[in-house]
């Protein structure tokens, strides 16, 4: 082999060595915690209401299905030893529902629903990360001209805003305000 090929060769190959270290070195994004799963209600264990449950569940406006659709698939599960109890949360068509079960949770037969109670509106928008800054604006200014204009409950979680308020056109405006401060 002649002296230039071998030399271009040998070229390549330092080249391709420095891209493999380069890549090698790069740091890893950290990747977002994960959250356990809630356990689920177990197969054939029933759910029963206490009366104040009952009454609650009136004056509310919540559903037999809706609780039904809580205790078998929560999403959350927070423990309230004080009160021997565990609340169940589980959003539903842009609100959260909570309902608090007799502890522990999974139960073994049965699921004693003690309460329950809806929660905020609920929305969220994730925006691209080059649009992260003009969302938030200098100092926070324009997430917190946002949230008082539409007295909304923001949070950001990385790229993602979670936005909770006491009406769903709150929430659908905090949403188009988010969007237009990303220009998304």
């Amino acid at each position: 082999m002649p002296p230039t090929e071998v030399l271009l060769v040998a070229l390549l190959i330092a080249v391709l060595a420095l891209v493999a270290l380069r890549l090698l070195r790069r740091p890893t994004r950290p990747t977002a915690p994960t959250r356990p799963a809630v356990p689920r209600l177990p197969a054939g264990a029933e759910v029963r209401w206490t009366t104040h449950a009952r009454e609650r569940m009136s004056q509310r406006g919540v559903s037999i299905d809706n609780v039904r659709a809580v205790v078998t698939r929560p999403e959350r599960a927070v423990a309230d030893a004080a009160e021997g109890s565990v609340r169940l949360e589980r959003d539903l068509g842009g609100r959260t529902l909570k309902v608090w079960v007799v502890a522990p949770w999974p139960p073994e037969r049965e699921a004693v629903v003690k309460s329950t109670a809806w929660a905020d509106y609920t929305g969220e928008v994730t925006v691209p990360r080059a649009s992260l800054g003009r969302v938030i604006g200098k100092g926070g200014a324009t997430i917190r001209g946002i949230r008082s204009a539409h007295d909304a409950r923001i949070v950001q979680d990385g790229t993602t805003f979670r936005i909770s308020a006491d009406d769903a056109d709150s929430v659908r405006r905090a949403q188009q305000s988010i969007r237009r401060a990303a220009r998304i």
